[in-house]
């Protein structure tokens, strides 16, 4: 007999989890295309990060076309990327995906 009983394994929310993250790995794949292809944008994004000027940074992030806007939070070292997945009807949030960029 094992020490500890699990409980059965169901792994539609799981399932599902991971299908959502698809959508937050897109919207990250486009923002880091944006980033690591255009000198400017990624000029002006680091300067508002800097800044911690929200406003321009939201403006930044919101017209590269993603449809999840990441939580930004900002370090001297650079800059941490929350993409959250909230469904509908949902207190907890069913996945999120948190990248970090350093910039010095």
């Amino acid at each position: 007999m094992p020490y500890r009983q699990y409980p059965a394994v169901h792994p539609k929310k799981f399932m599902d989890s991971a299908m959502r993250t698809h959508a937050l790995l897109a919207d990250a794949q486009l923002l880091l295309n944006r980033i690591s292809r255009s000198t400017a944008f990624a000029g002006q994004l680091m300067s508002a990060a800097q800044k911690s000027d929200s406003t321009d940074v939201g403006r930044m992030l919101t017209g590269t076309g993603i449809q999840h806007i990441p939580r930004v939070f900002y370090t001297p070292d650079g800059l941490v990327l929350q993409f959250v997945h909230q469904a509908a009807g949902n207190q907890e949030p069913c996945c999120e995906l948190r990248m970090k960029m350093r910039w010095s």
